[in-house]
């Protein structure tokens, strides 16, 4: 009754929570919209303006007006319209609707705002700023040295802005100072960006460092202040430095609720820093993601970043020409964006350890569970772990203290005396010896084979197979900690070798009919030391004495690979079926057809299959599985529940599934590892394939590729109480 509730809560829970998780993005191209993970080309769902965006401003209620030069949308719930006088219910909006008519001033309107007193300031070449109040237009005090504003953002009662002036040196170069300039609705006051080498914020003097780049109101209130990579807060008249990011320059800055800034950067790249813990959590390449909207970002950049009244970000990009003053080049007349995008999404919000404990999400915020990621993990009975790295060229040991190392696979072959280390490892390619804690792995390319001792000594082993069989190269291995010897397998067929130096067996593929090349599925090793060997053909028994087949049934495979359940009881992962393994006889415990059942129920639009890649019992014995598309599945004796990956903001890519120390089922999910070396012919086909892809099929792949999970594990224990 307890788990019936607790799945049914699950269900409710993900299907409410997480409804729109999978969903970081909503696009406005200029020819298509992206919107709750569908594009479309459609003209009538197309704002083709949306692409011309200059300037984001966020109303009251939080809904942002985007405004282009000759253009003013509305963005509220994610629904884009064109604005229209009659639409607002905040003042301001209307008033500057009204008047972005005037062709003549617009592009100064736009880079206005309103202090809370109702008065609206624009920039003015000749007056410095003028103020807009009650339908009134009053000239604010003339600058003698004609310093142009830029990002000005109101207060209370007056406004704050940047200021820029070009300044020529005895050589007649021109370089560009920055400060920050302060009306209090009376008196102006500047200051410049602080720096290590200042003891003032007041402005005395002019250096790149004191560059000014964003302003940005945030919804608590707070007014935030960019300079070169520092970041500062504007509070009773000064300056506080908040963080710096080691980064390049900073662009644009906006900051949500949860103290997350998401800032671009002038190379390109756009990232999102966690204020509260100082550091870097995400980030966007310009051309690897869809963080600008367009897939061609040549000449792209971002010209604005807000965020909305459901605290997601919203950004606008586009090409960006500016013509400047013919006697001021400090001042901007017109700014003219297009071929953009406006961008709007959410950051993974993810789950902490105390609000949903059945199926939970950590990434590298949670330090603690960094050390379990990889794609495969060997244990032995001295209490060592060895976790295989996603991208396999290294691998972590942790003792049985919590001591941590990591050894890269490259620079131990080479240790070894191999003159051209290997750079990576596969699951299939590595054993370990329980007992002794020895770790054995061959090289994938050179197939050399090498022991690291439990003492981190390492050394490359060498086989009697030249005389035998004229090959050295082992494909495959996996160690008999029973007896203390290698399963080895070759081109010519599998070998069983004591490490004591007792007489060697040979098995030739014609004596066992199972091939070593295409087939042969996974080698695993059961307490007795029986070597089983799934194969399409069928599952292989071996041992010291001889080997036995077990043929496949009719239409299906016995075995893709086995594994025990929470009691040590061994199954075999079938094509059609989940078998028991009881005194050498086959049972089929789990028919698969009811998986694939309640996949297409669940799924009527999508292709999935029910072939499993990974299986885990949990500690009440229960199956969980995940599929060759990425499903989580989980059997409770009677029917399936089934969950993605991408609904606990993770990865799609499932590559590892184990019970952990703590009796959890940990599904990895990661970037899918590539191969260690890739043909000639391989790299055509992918050339070919990339040709072919349509622009929904690019853009999608774009979308997929932009929030990488790459250390991203997902913990299931479904017998914590509520």
């Amino acid at each position: 009754m307890r788990l019936s509730y607790i799945l049914l809560f699950l269900t409710l829970y993900t299907n409410s929570i997480f409804a729109q998780s999978s969903r970081h993005w909503t696009v406005y191209g200029h020819n298509y919209v992206y919107e709750q993970g569908k594009l479309s080309q459609k003209e009538d769902q197309i704002i083709k303006t949306a692409s011309s965006i200059a300037s984001l401003k966020r109303l009251s209620d939080g809904t942002i007006l985007a405004v282009g030069e000759n253009t003013t949308l509305l963005l509220n719930n994610t629904k884009l319209e064109e604005a229209g006088n009659n639409e607002f219910t905040d003042i301001s909006a209307t008033k500057l609707c009204s008047l972005l008519k005037s062709k003549k001033t617009n592009f100064q309107y736009l880079m206005g705002d309103w202090d809370q007193s109702g008065n609206f300031y624009f920039p003015d070449l000749k007056a410095g700023w003028k103020i807009i109040n009650h339908k009134t237009t009053i000239k604010g005090d003339v600058e003698e040295d004609e310093w142009s504003l830029y990002n000005i953002t109101g207060l209370k009662k007056g406004f704050i802005a940047g200021q820029l002036k070009y300044i020529e040196n005895n050589e007649g170069k021109k370089t560009p100072a920055y400060r920050l300039i302060h009306f209090d609705g009376e008196n102006v006051t500047t200051h410049k960006l602080p720096s290590e080498k200042d003891n003032s914020p007041l402005m005395t003097v002019i250096e790149e460092e004191h560059i000014l780049t964003d302003i940005f109101e945030d919804k608590q209130g707070n007014y935030w202040v960019t300079g070169k990579n520092k970041v500062f807060l504007f509070k009773e008249g000064q300056l506080e430095e908040q963080f710096s990011v080691d980064e390049d320059e900073i662009k644009q800055f906006a900051v949500n609720k949860h103290g997350e800034a998401l800032i671009a950067l002038s190379n390109g790249t756009v990232i999102t820093y966690n204020i509260r813990s100082k550091k870097t959590e995400w980030r966007f390449d310009k051309s690897e993601s869809i963080i600008y909207g367009v897939l061609n970002t040549e000449g792209v950049e971002v010209t604005d970043i807000e965020v909305d009244n459901q605290n997601r970000f919203v950004l606008s990009s586009g090409v960006v020409a500016v013509e400047y003053h013919n006697t001021n080049n400090s001042f901007i007349t017109k700014k003219t964006v297009k071929n953009g995008a406006l961008v709007v999404f959410d950051l993974p919000a993810f789950q902490s350890q105390n609000s949903l404990r059945v199926l939970n999400t950590y990434t590298d915020r949670d330090a603690k569970f960094m050390n379990l990621v990889g794609q495969d993990r060997l244990t032995d009975n001295l209490g060592n772990q060895y976790i295989l790295a996603v991208d396999g060229e290294s691998f972590k040991k942790i003792d049985a203290e919590g001591n941590i190392k990591e050894f890269n696979a490259g620079a131990l072959t080479k240790s070894a005396g191999y003159k051209y280390p290997d750079v990576k490892l596969y699951p299939q390619n590595w054993s370990i010896d329980k007992n002794s804690g020895t770790l054995y792995f061959s090289t994938p390319s050179m197939k050399y084979t090498f022991q690291m001792k439990v003492d981190e000594s390492i050394e490359q082993l060498t086989f009697g197979l030249d005389e035998h069989w004229n090959c050295n190269k082992v494909k495959r291995m996996v160690h008999d900690h029973v007896n203390d010897a290698l399963w080895l397998v070759t081109g010519e067929g599998y070998v069983y070798h004591p490490m004591n130096g007792d007489s060697i067996q040979y098995y030739t593929t014609e004596e066992t009919g199972l091939e070593t090349g295409y087939g042969l599925h996974q080698l695993e090793i059961d307490e007795k030391g029986t070597l089983w060997v799934s194969h399409l053909k069928g599952l292989g028994e071996f041992n010291k004495d001889g080997f036995k087949l077990h043929k496949n049934p009719a239409g299906g495979y016995l075995s893709m690979f086995m594994v025990e359940d929470y009691q040590g009881t061994p199954y075999s992962i079938g094509k059609d079926a989940i078998y028991k393994l009881k005194e050498g006889v086959f049972t089929e415990v789990v028919p698969l057809s009811t998986l694939q059942k309640t996949l297409k129920e669940q799924f009527p639009v999508q292709l999935l299959s029910s072939w499993v890649k990974h299986v885990c019992f949990d500690k009440s014995n229960q199956l969980w599985a995940t599929t060759q598309e990425n499903k989580i599945v989980h059997y409770d004796g009677q029917q399936w529940k089934i969950y993605s990956p991408e609904n606990f903001y993770a990865g799609r890519n499932i590559i590892n599934m184990f019970l952990d120390q703590q009796d959890r089922v940990s599904i990895v999910t990661a970037e899918k590892p590539v191969s260690a070396m890739m043909t000639s012919l391989q790299k055509n086909q992918k050339k070919e394939e990339q040709i072919k892809k349509t622009f929904e099929e690019i853009f999608l792949e774009k979308v997929e590729q932009s929030i990488q999970f790459e250390t991203a594990i997902i913990l299931v224990d479904k017998n914590l109480e509520y």
